[in-house]
C-alpha cells in the first residue's frame, strides 16, 4: 500500500507541475477568486495523497499530519516559484496560502478519521462480558 500511495503522490506532484508550465488553463471564470477555490482544492487532494503516504513513514499521527502539511507547503512555494518563469503566469503569494488552507484542511479530516477509525478498533477489541470487581 505504501508504494501504492506515493506512485499515487509522485504522479499528482507531476500533473500539478504540467499544468504549472501551461501559459493558460481553460477554466471558464465563474466568480472572483475562484482560482483560490482551485488551488485550495487542488492542494487538499496533495495533502489526502501525502498524508496516506506519510503515515508509512511516521508513528504517529501527528507527525504524519506537520510531515505532510511541510511537504505541501514547500511543494506550493516551489510550485509559485516556478510559475514565475513561465510566460503568461506569476507567482503569487494568495496562491500559497490557498494550497496551505486545502492541504491543512484535508490533512486534518484524514488525521481525525484515523483518530475515530482507531478509537472504534480499540472499542472492538475490548472484551464484551467482563464484569469488574469493586
Amino acid at each position: 500500500m505504501k508504494l501504492i500511495w506515493l506512485t499515487l503522490l509522485i504522479a499528482y506532484c507531476a500533473l500539478i507541475y504540467k499544468l504549472s508550465a501551461q501559459p493558460t488553463l481553460p477554466v471558464p471564470g465563474l466568480f472572483l477568486h475562484q482560482d483560490k477555490l482551485i488551488h485550495a482544492v487542488a492542494y487538499a487532494i496533495m495533502g489526502l495523497l501525502s498524508f496516506n503516504y506519510c503515515r508509512y513513514i511516521f508513528s504517529t499521527l501527528g507527525a504524519t499530519a506537520v510531515a505532510s502539511l511541510v511537504f505541501c507547503t514547500l511543494y506550493g512555494i516551489s510550485d509559485e516559484w516556478h510559475q514565475a518563469f513561465v510566460p503568461g503566469r506569476d507567482a503569487s503569494l494568495l496562491d500559497v496560502l490557498a494550497d496551505i488552507a486545502g492541504a491543512g484542511l484535508a490533512i486534518q479530516i484524514s488525521r481525525h478519521f484515523q483518530t475515530a477509525k482507531a478509537a472504534t478498533l480499540s472499542v472492538k477489541s475490548r472484551p464484551q462480558n467482563t464484569r469488574y470487581k469493586s
